[in-house]
């Protein structure tokens, strides 16, 4: 154990500098300032190893570079003002952070007098404070916190740690998505053999009273009850993120209960994923509503998206303030649509067309007038064409057959005004687009100015030469002066053209610059007129005295 500057580094922390371990080192001195590459000329605050601004004053961390507090060794969020914790990440303001350094403080006092404190690396302290080297006692004692804490924290700085806690529950977070996406596909799975194992050709019915249906239901129960459960969990996680990390300030807590809007959220996932065929009891094509939990893949294509791996680094205070849209499954379906629209429809134009053609192939077949060659790969052409055209190959007869059929209309429609959205984002300019005309505009603009004024040049000088010659007439004033009136009213017209805008942003900038270029003429002529009349007194002074 080495002593540097009071403050007591183990050989054993990798986190301690590892630059004043060997005393026997002949250019070793225990009281010099650490080295390090930016802050030069900076003090030096042995207590909490932070280097002091000598400009401002301010403490600052050198590993970090952010700011801390001298009295509590909290760091300082820039934008907020509060006090992070780094061991936690944990936001206080200016009062708890103090009340709570008090309190660690009296604790620690408490310990050293029951002789039981403990430093944290295998010794224990029980050296006193020595009066004669502190100013403030309370202040030593105050630091012995921030001291040890700084040997052994990471080098993230509290919003750094508050990031990286965030991205390992979004991890987690992922992991129990894909678990209850697969338990959710594992009870549409049995679901699926059910009725295609159970149907009875000659009956033209599914037998769901046999063994092997019975024993089906019970696996696509037992399935539903695992999701349910998944789910809970997952909602679980999601309501622990939201109240240790995301939660505003000053919104009350209830112990009671979730917040409401994810009590809904999980009220209606837990409606639709515990739709299931019950043995005894449902219609066995209940099980075709199964086809709901494919919503799941929403969730996974979102946990997928790189942007919203990267929200908690942008999503900050400032984001929120400027007015950023919220990172959720809305905002990521847009930006993947927006990215890949071609993959996007392809895809869900074949996945419609299989699930609809396994529901109308299901209730199809049970039609007596059906062909006798309907088998499940003319249904998907079915769906696939009633998606498409909204013109059904073969007629509807039962209750099951007709809302299969009206759900399929509805959902070829939506994709047909999916692709008209495509088609008009091709066919109408892009702001990419806007600016290149924007561009070519102000360039004919600008020709247009330099055209007036080589006018406006021309005839300044034919006027001189008029002058010289002593041939020029008051025709030729008029002349010119209809010149610098025009030239006057093109210049003001085309100015307004450059800096026109449909922007209100812009238009409330472009309001103020024209206010400051008039307060600026306004002073400009005040100056002059103040010279004018300073250069007349001198003149009158000057009068007077001969």
């Amino acid at each position: 154990m080495c002593i540097r500057d009071r403050v007591y580094y183990d050989p054993n922390d990798p986190n301690a500098p590892q630059e004043y371990y060997d005393p026997n080192d002949p250019n070793y001195d225990p009281n010099t300032v650490p080295e390090i590459p930016g802050y030069e000329g900076w003090g030096y605050d042995p207590q909490t190893g932070a280097y002091i601004d000598p400009v401002t004053g301010t403490y600052v961390n050198p590993e970090t570079g952010y700011a801390i507090d001298p009295t509590t060794g909290y760091s300082i969020d820039p934008v907020s003002g509060d006090f992070i914790d780094p061991e936690t990440g944990q936001t206080f303001t200016a009062e708890e952070a103090a009340q709570a350094n008090e309190e660690y403080a009296a604790e620690e006092a408490r310990l050293k007098e029951q002789g039981v404190y403990y430093d944290g690396y295998n010794d224990y302290d029980d050296q006193e404070v020595d009066t004669s080297e502190y100013i403030d006692v309370k202040r030593a004692v105050k630091f012995s916190k921030p001291g040890g804490r700084q040997k052994s924290q990471s080098h993230f700085s509290g919003s750094e740690m508050r990031i990286l806690w965030l991205e390992r529950l979004d991890s987690r977070t992922r992991r129990k998505n894909w678990i209850l996406f697969f338990l959710c596909m594992l009870g549409i799975v049995f679901m699926m053999i059910h009725l295609l194992v159970n149907w009875n050709s000659d009956t033209l019915e599914i037998e769901g009273t046999t063994g092997s249906a019975i024993l089906l239901k019970f696996g696509i129960g037992f399935s539903t009850i695992s999701a349910l459960c998944a789910l809970f969990d997952y909602y679980q996680l999601e309501v622990y993120t939201y109240r240790k990390y995301l939660k505003p300030q000053g919104e009350e807590v209830s112990e009671l209960g979730w917040p409401v809007s994810f009590l809904v959220c999980f009220l209606a996932e837990c409606a639709v994923i515990a739709i299931h065929p019950i043995p005894y009891v449902s219609d066995d094509k209940v099980g075709l509503l199964m086809f709901l939990r494919l919503y799941l893949i929403v969730r996974l294509i979102r946990d997928s998206s790189s942007v919203y791996h990267e929200r908690h680094t942008i999503a900050d205070k400032a984001y929120q303030d400027r007015g950023g849209p919220v990172f959720d499954w809305v905002l990521i379906l847009r930006l993947t649509f927006d990215e890949i629209p071609g993959s996007c429809l392809t895809a869900m134009f074949l996945l419609l067309s299989l699930v609809c053609g396994f529901c109308n192939y299901i209730c199809g077949r049970e039609d007596p007038s059906s062909e006798q060659d309907f088998d499940y790969i003319k249904a998907v052409w079915g769906s696939a064409m009633l998606l498409s055209t909204g013109m059904p190959k073969q007629a509807a007869s039962s209750s099951w057959s007709q809302a299969i059929e009206v759900l399929t209309v509805v959902l070829g429609s939506l994709m047909f005004a999916m692709v008209l959205a495509v088609i008009h984002n091709a066919v109408v300019l892009r702001p990419k687009d806007r600016y290149g005309m924007k561009c070519i505009g102000s360039i004919h603009r600008q020709e247009q100015l330099h055209k007036n004024s080589a006018i406006l040049i021309q005839s300044w000088w034919r006027l001189l030469r008029m002058e010289k010659k002593n041939r020029i007439t008051t025709q030729d004033y008029l002349d010119f002066s209809s010149v610098c009136t025009r030239h006057k009213r093109v210049h003001e017209r085309l100015r307004v053209q450059e800096k026109s805008s449909i922007d209100p942003t812009m238009d409330t900038l472009l309001s103020l610059d024209k206010s400051f270029t008039d307060l600026k003429k306004d002073v400009s002529d005040i100056r002059i007129a103040q010279d004018i009349m300073v250069s007349r007194a001198r003149e009158l002074k000057l009068a007077q005295r001969h």
